[in-house]
């Protein structure tokens, strides 16, 4: 019963490392927006 191996835990992982992947993508944008118009100004 380790934990790693189990099919829950592995799909736990895969669902929390997307959402991470989509939530990076989305500040990684807002940064490149946002940086160039900060130093713009």
């Amino acid at each position: 019963d380790t934990l790693l191996i189990s099919p829950d835990s592995l799909s736990f992982l895969a669902v929390g490392t997307i959402i991470g992947g989509i939530l990076a993508i989305i500040a990684f944008s807002i940064s490149v927006v946002s940086i160039p118009m900060l130093l713009d100004r």
